[in-house]
Parts: structure tokens; sequence; C-alpha cells
């Protein structure tokens, strides 16, 4: 029996590998840039035919589709040669062809594009083993192909010292009309898309699986696919045109987010390698600044008016440079570490640290080396626009990355408690040297960031007589001597800059401008955390009024910025959270708690224009971490983002910014806190400090009322408050204050209310923060409040207005299905009814659940709320023509959070059982069609309540039970009591042995 056994499964394996021999054994996808019509189909992840019928032409693409599909079952059994073909045609069909050339989306390359970037496809051992080889003999062989024409060669070890020798003097020729080295007068786009394609593929790849060896040889191929791109930029810059020097600037882009994709998976792995130039840290530093230098200096010499594709691709070439400066000095950073934390020897960890420092003083001082050439350089200089692009930029990112790799270094060390607040000290001759490039890179940042907002012809002067020289070289006494000859400007000329950086103009001032403050809040992180990095004392107050400058224009315009504005904006938010951690840890700074008060009204404003900016879109923090009645209005904003990626940017600075606010609220002292809560609470109330007799908060009619944006900003950051204040101190000056900031949000919500707040774009006229958004705010709110009952404490008379809020919001919810003349232009929003409806309902049973004895004390108004929610059920289904309030899958939803207080009344059955047969009065008169609509509930939306009503027939006794039958009398409600009894007993309760 057992030979029988294994004879068979013999057999079955043998079938297995003549099978997948078969199904392997020739070219799967021959042509396949010619055929294959797949397209891809929303809502699911499924592959399906445009023709009905599967021809020659598409049989290929549906043979590598099915395969794709189904790999962890004949892997097994496919052989060495075969597997290797198959993966050669996995990557080579999700290369994307010339788009240009196209007629048809064919959409092959996107099935197994995605295999290649699922995690799933590497638990093969031999995918492992041979994929990665594969990719990278294609990526050679295809960049050979593209090089060739190029006269560049891909494989050729170069001498790197003389490759960025070379590099310099092809730069210094561009000065030359006549530098023009190259014979190539048009690009070969098939073969750059194939490259570029292929080194995504790379990028998205997993690189875990890779070995030391594999991702060294990336690297090195990276490194000189970037040599060759950057020197045909050079030698061919007069021969090709514009749209191939594009070509070749995006391709040099992807080559960098692939190198630095590569370094982020193992730094080490890759650093240690002898044979390769990042081995040496001097002429990496050097290579990756200056070749962004000459890509960026060719490009804007091709055409000198940026398009928005260009200065997009700009900003992200220096993104990705600044993060692998950040990578490297992180991990060369981390070796001194070891000596602080007692794990090494004294002389092992000395020589650690010694080293550490070397070679990151040795880039700091690479990168210092060429900002002062570049203001040595006089006619360099005298061009402002060339200046800041072509050489300031790509400096000042790369020391941003820099010093943020010290500081995440450092900040990862001090989450251990035996070194939280503990400052690092250094003696080594090699930090004073990294110290002395900081303090010396603080002082050009001051009086560079203060020249930005010249005018054009102080700026002139100021370039001519400043002495640059001696401000790069840390001359004793230079700062002094420079600030003082930088000429204040006025507020007006710097608002009218500001201006300009919104609306999308001087795109090298935007990215100068945002790694300026990301350096600066690096040296403040730095400062903060190590002893012996200093700078200049008037260094914080230029940046902070500099931010404070270009944020306080942004609070006051009444337009979405551009999205290129956003870039700017990341850096001035930056800089903020750092100065918080400054304010509330560095206690010898002067005008402390001035600049914290601050600091607290600019982060009112700035989140209060973003929640105006945003209408409908505007949530809360805890919105999309929160339980499921947040989840349904979290998706609608995902799904409308795409529209919008300005919405979406303006969501992200948001985010910061409540990080920033977080940075005050977290390590703040008890005053700081206090005088933070009294501005949220001033907010709160709509008045303004300087001029309490205006009030911010209108109450209305048709729209609901309007807010102003610090109002609406008073309740984002009370949530904050809520969640993030720790400590005894700092949370019983929260609880003195709780009741006040409670009564505040309840007077917001009574001017708020109105039906035309679950319509779309309810406010007409001035722009303000949508009223309905600001109610659920509200709402949401009282709920951690109310859920934090161990720490706030509840008056009987919150807790009435608690439940009584609800039923306010929603008692007029039925009367949208009959509109007038003038609600003809709304549309419900149905998302966000749903999600104001759901937020209403875990209010109240938060309330029942936490606070049961203060709840039962108001239980008329608790009736009254969830008859009304109740009434809004009958709407579900129901129209008027085309109009409608909920759809039936919209009351399924609202009929589950329902089902959820019936619930929770059982559960407080001590408490609410002698009330339960009042609920359920309200809902069998309402199902038996007595209700405002007189139509009843829709049966699906009736079957997803049932469960909650099952609850409350089983928490009502036999005399409440007979009551109601008495008081409804011969008729259909004593009818349906008498089936619900019937049906509890069938599928609620238990009745057998525990």
């Amino acid at each position: 029996m057992h030979d029988t056994v294994l004879e068979h499964v013999s057999v079955l394996k043998c079938e297995g590998e003549e099978l997948t021999e078969f199904i392997l054994g020739n070219t799967i996808v021959p042509g396949f840039s010619e055929g294959g019509t797949f397209e891809t189909m929303d809502n699911t992840d499924q592959w399906v035919l445009r023709a009905s019928g599967i021809d020659g032409k598409c049989l290929p693409a549906v043979r590598l589709w099915v395969l794709s599909q189904n790999i962890d079952i004949w892997c097994p059994h496919a052989g060495k040669k075969n597997m290797k073909n198959f993966l050669s045609q996995l990557i080579g069909s999700s290369v994307h062809g010339d788009k240009g050339t196209q007629n048809k989306q064919t959409g092959l390359e996107q099935s197994p594009l995605g295999l290649l970037c699922d995690s799933a496809l590497y638990e093969h051992e031999f995918v492992r083993r041979s994929l990665a080889p594969s990719l990278s003999h294609i990526l050679k062989t295809t960049a050979d192909a593209f090089f060739k024409d190029l006269t560049e060669e891909v494989d050729s070890p170069p001498d790197w010292s003389e490759v960025l020798i070379l590099l310099e003097s092809s730069v210094a020729k561009l000065q030359s009309d006549a530098f023009s080295e190259g014979h190539v007068s048009q690009l070969d786009i098939g073969k750059c898309t194939a490259c570029q394609s292929l080194l995504n593929i790379l990028c998205g790849m997993p690189k875990e699986y890779m070995n030391k060896k594999l991702l060294q040889l990336y690297a090195s191929f990276l490194l000189d696919f970037e040599r060759c791109i950057v020197f045909s930029m050079l030698r061919c810059l007069d021969k090709l045109s514009p749209g191939d020097m594009q070509n070749l600037f995006s391709l040099f882009i992807t080559c960098r987010k692939t190198l630095k994709s590569v370094a982020m998976v193992s730094c080490d792995k890759v650093l240690r390698s002898t044979e390769l130039p990042l081995s040496d840290i001097s002429l990496l530093t050097s290579w990756l600044f200056k070749s962004v230098q000459a890509v960026v200096t060719c490009q804007e010499r091709v055409g000198s008016d940026f398009t928005r594709k260009s200065r997009d691709a700009v900003f992200a070439l220096m993104d990705h440079t600044s993060y692998m400066f950040l990578t490297v000095s992180r991990d060369q950073f981390s070796k001194a570490l070891p000596l602080f934390d007692g794990q090494l020897s004294s002389t092992e960890g000395s020589e650690q640290a010694n080293l550490a420092f070397e070679n990151v003083a040795e880039q700091a001082e690479t990168l210092l080396t060429a900002l002062r050439a570049t203001f040595r350089d006089e006619n360099t200089v005298s061009e402002c626009k060339t200046l800041i692009l072509n050489k300031l930029v790509p400096i000042v990112s790369s020391l941003s990355g820099l010093l943020w790799g010290l500081a995440s270094t450092v900040s990862h060390r001090d989450m251990q408690k035996s070194h939280k607040n503990a400052k690092l000290r250094w003696n080594s001759e090699e930090f004073s040297k990294l110290s002395g490039v900081i303090h010396v890179l603080s002082s050009f940042i001051e009086v560079f960031a203060q020249y930005l907002f010249l005018s054009s012809d102080v700026q002139r002067e100021v370039r001519t007589s400043l002495d640059w020289t001696r401000l790069l070289d840390g001359t004793e006494g230079s700062n002094g001597l420079v600030c003082g000859e930088i000429v204040e400007t006025s507020s007006d000329v710097k608002k009218q800059i500001i201006e300009s950086l919104i609306e999308g103009n001087s795109t090298e001032v935007v990215l100068a401008l945002r790694h300026l403050l990301i350096a600066s809040a690096a040296i403040l992180n730095l400062n903060l955390q190590i002893k012996g990095i200093t700078f200049s004392p008037t260094f914080v107050p230029v940046l902070t009024g500099i931010s404070f400058d270009l944020l306080s224009v942004l609070a006051g315009t009444s337009e979405l910025p551009l999205e290129f504005s956003f870039i700017w904006l990341d850096g001035a938010a930056k800089y903020l959270e750092e100065l918080g951690s400054h304010l509330c840890l560095y206690k010898r700074m002067v005008n402390r708690d001035h600049l914290y008060s601050k600091s607290i009204e600019l982060h009112l404003k700035v989140i209060g224009k973003c929640i105006s900016l945003q209408g409908k879109e505007a949530t809360l923090e805890s919105h999309e971490t929160g339980f499921g009645t947040n989840v349904i209005h979290a998706k609608k904003v995902q799904s409308e983002r795409s529209v919008s990626q300005r919405l979406h940017w303006l969501e992200e600075l948001k985010v910061r910014f409540r990080m920033s606010f977080k940075v005050l609220i977290h390590n703040s002292e008890e005053s700081h806190l206090k005088s933070g809560l009294e501005t949220i609470e001033r907010a709160l109330v709509g008045v303004c400090e300087a001029c309490p007799a205006i009030y911010s908060i209108q109450t209305g009619d048709r729209d609901g009322g309007r807010i102003s944006e610090t109002a609406a900003a008073g309740i984002d950051c009370l949530d904050l408050v809520l969640e993030h204040a720790t400590g005894r101190n700092r949370l019983n000056e929260v609880k003195d204050r709780i009741k006040g900031l409670m009564s505040a949000v309840f007077g917001i919500m009574a001017h708020m209310q109105s039906p035309i707040i679950f319509c779309t774009d309810a406010v007409v006229g001035p722009k303000s923060p949508d009223t309905g958004s600001v109610i659920l705010m509200c709402v949401e709110v009282l709920i951690r409040i109310a859920g934090k009952h161990a720490l706030f404490e509840m008056n009987p008379s919150h807790i009435s207005q608690s439940i009584h809020m609800p039923g306010a919001i929603f008692r007029d919810f039925g009367t949208l299905l009959h509109k007038d003349d003038q609600q003809q232009d709304l549309q419900v929003d149905q998302k966000f009814s749903v999600s104001m409806y759901a937020a209403c309902c875990r209010l109240i049973y938060t309330s029942v659940k936490h606070h049961p004895k203060k709840t039962e004390r108001s239980i008329a108004t608790l009736l009254e709320s969830v008859s009304a929610l109740l009434h809004c059920l009958e709407t579900a289904g129901n129209k008027v023509g085309k109009f409608a309030t909920f759809e039936v899958e919209e009351g399924i939803t609202c009929a589950c959070f329902l089902r959820r207080i019936y619930e929770e009344l059982r559960q407080q059955k001590e408490v609410f059982g002698h009330h339960c047969f009042k609920f359920l009065s309200s809902y069998i008169w309402v199902s038996c069609g007595y209700g405002p609509l007189k139509t009843g509930i829709k049966r699906e939306v009736d079957e997803a309540l049932r469960p909650g009503v099952y609850a409350l027939v089983d928490s009502c006794s036999d005399q409440d039970r007979q009551y109601l039958h008495t008081v409804f009398g011969e008729g259909p409600c004593r009818n349906y009591l008498a089936a619900l009894k019937q049906e509890s007993d069938l599928n609620f309760k238990y009745e057998g042995k525990v």
C-alpha cells in the first residue's frame, strides 16, 4: 500500500514537471507590446478581456497573466532554465513602452508589475536567488544600448576623483555658449522609457531579501548610471531638444530615487564595500550634491521658465538627495552612540566615535567649502536666481539631510528612559570641527533667510556690500557685522513677497526657503540634545519671525494655495515644531512666555484656515483613528482627494501643524498650558483678546449660522489637548477648565443648528468653515470628554445638553425631503449625514454607558433624541423625485448605530430597565406607520435594527409589556408587540444551561 502511494505521488510529480515544462517551454509573450488587450475594472482586482474571445494576439497576454496569478502552484515544479526564462519575460513585460507611439492602452504591464512588487512572490527561494540578477542583467543591457548612442559606458569602472574634477570643469564650460561635445540629435525615447520603467521596478521591489553582494552591485550600477546621465546631459546640451533633456532629467531623478531606496534598506551593507565610491564618504558627498548642481544647471539653461512638471521634478530631486545624506550621516553617527551607552570599552568606543565624527565632519566641511566657493564667485552672486537654484539649493538640501541624520540618531537614543533629556557631551577635535561648521551654517541661514525677503533693489545692494567670505569662514565678529548690514524691509514689501510665493512664483526661492527652514529646525534639535552645538543669539528670533510672517500671510488668504506653495509651508511647520520643543524645554530662552502664547495663536489661525478651505472634508485628528463612526466619512474624503491634490496637501499641512501643537502641549509647563487653554477658550467663545466686543460666532437661518476660522480651530486644538495632555499638573489644569470649555462647545452647536448643514455647499458668500463639519467636530469632542469619565467630571446639566444635541440636530432632518424654492440648488451629502448620525448615536450611548445615573435624570430628553434619530430611519429609501436624504444602504448603516443605543440601555438595565418600554413603544409606533412620514421603516433597515429592539423587549418586565398591550389597544401596534415578543424568545433570548 505504501509503495503504491509513493508510486502514485511520483507519477503526479512527473506530470507536474511535464505540464510546467509545456506551459513554460516556449516564449510566453512574443511581441507583447503589440498585443494583449487587457484593462482593469474598478473595484476589482481581476483582469478582463475587451473582446469576448481569445485570439492569437491576446493569447500570450492571457498566458502571462494566468502564470503570474498561479505562480505558487507551478513554481515548485519548474526547472531552473524555464524559471529564469519566465522571470526575464516577467520583467520585460512589465516595462512600459513608448507612450507616445502607443495607440491603445493594453494594461499588460500592470499585472506582472504588481507581482514583482508583491512580497508573496519572494517566499519562493528560487525567486529570491534569481530575480535580482535577472533584473540586473536586463537593466544593464538596456542601459548599455541606451548610452551607446550617447558615447557613455556604464560598465567602465571610473576613478571617481577624476570624475568629480571632470564634472566641475564641464559645468564651468557651460558658461561658454559654444560648449557642445555630443553628436546625438535625437534621444531614443523607447530605450529611455524602458530604463526608467526598470528603475521603477527595482525601486518598488522588496529589498529585504537581497544579500549584501546584490545591494552593493545595485548601488555601484546606479552610481555609474547617474554618471552616464549627467555627462550625457552636459555633452549633448546644445544638441538635444528641450523635451529630450527633460527626459534625461526625469531619468536621473528616478535613478537617484532608486539609489535612495537601496541605501534605506541597509546602509551598513552598502557602505562597507571597498569596491564602491560609497566607501569614501568625501567622494560620495561631493558626487551627490555636485551631480544635482550639474543636472539642474542643464535644465535651467535649456528652459528658463520652469513648468509645473519641472518644478515638481526639482523638488523631488532635492528631497531624494537630502534623504540620501540623512541615511548616510545617520549610519556614520550611530557608531558614536555605543560609547555613551556603555556598550563598548573606552578605547574601542572612542575610536569609533572619533571615526564617525571625522566622516560626518568631512561631509559637512565639503558642503561648506562648496558654499564658500559659490559666494566667492562674483559672477554667480550677481545672478540671484542662478545662485539659489543651481548652487545654493543642492548644498542646503544636502546639509539639512546631514543634520537631520545626526538629530534622528540622537532622538532614537533619547527614546530610552535612561537617556531622556540627557545632553550628549563630546570633547574630541572632530566634534569641535563639526560644531564649528554648524555654527557657521546657522549664521549663514540667518542672514540669507533675511536676504530672501528684501526688495530686489536692496538685494542688489546687499549682494555687493555683504562680506560673504567672512561670514562663511566663521571669522569672529562677522555675524554681528553682517547682520548689522541687513536693511530691515518694510512689512508691506515682505507681505508682497510672501503672497507671490503663495501664488506659485519664484521656484528657486521656494526650494531654498524650505530647506533653510528644515536645516534651521535640525540645528534647534541638535542644540537641545548635544552640548556644544551653538548658534548666534539672533538666530531664533530671525527664523521665528520669518516663519510667523509666512504663516500669518497664509492665514489671511481666501483661496486654496497652489500645490507648490506647500513645499515651503512644510519647512515652516517643521521649524515651528522644533521651536515648540525649545519653548518647553529650554528655560533660558528670551521672551519664552510671549513666544509660547504667540505660537498657540498662530497654530489656531493656520489650522482654522485649513478647516475653512477644506469645507465638508474638515475632521478632527481622532476622526481617522476612531471607531466605525468615523471611517465612513474618511472613505468619502479619500475618494474626493483624487480630484484635487491640493486638498490632499492641505490635509497634510494640517497634520504637520497638529504635530507641532502637540509638542507645545506635551512638554509644556503648567503656566504655559494655562495660557494655551485660555487662548483656546477665548477662541471657542468667539471673542478676541484685543477687542472683546467683536463676537465671531453668529446664529443663522438658512445657512445654519457662521463661525470664525479661529473658533473652528479651537475645537480641533481642544481635541488635541484632551488626547495628548499628560502629567498630573497638566491634567489638573485641563480639569479645572473643562466645564467652561464644554459650555463654549455647546454654545457653538446652538448657533450652528439647521437642517441645511447636511447639504453640500451650505454656506453661500464669504468663505468660512463649513457649519456641518464644525458641528460634527463638536459632537466628537463631547464624545471624547464623556468617554474619559475617570478624568473629567460632567455635571448633570452637561449630560442633559449632550443627549439633547442629537435630537436638536436631527429634529428637522425629514423636512429635507420637501425642498422649497430656495433649496432647489442644494443636495444632501449622504456620506456626511451618515457620519453625523453615527457620531450622535455614539455620543448618546457613551453617555448612557459612562454616566448612567446622570443620564437617567434626563430620561425625557434622552427619549426625545432617540426618537428623532429613529424618525430619520423612516426617510431611508424614500424619494421625492430624484431627491433622497438616505439610500437604503446608508439607512442600514445608521440602523446599526442606533441599535447600539438600545443594546447599551439593556446593558444598564439596573438604571434604565423601567424606561425601556418607552423606547420600545416609540419604535413600534414608527414601524407601524405612525411616524412623521407615515411610511414605516424599510424592511432591510428594520432587520439591521432588530437585535437592538430584541434587547429592549428583553429588558421590559411583564408588567411593562402588559401596559403597552393595554395602551396600544386593538390594532397593528398590539399585534406587532406580540410578534416582537415571540421573535425575541426564538431568536434572541437564551434559556438553556450556562
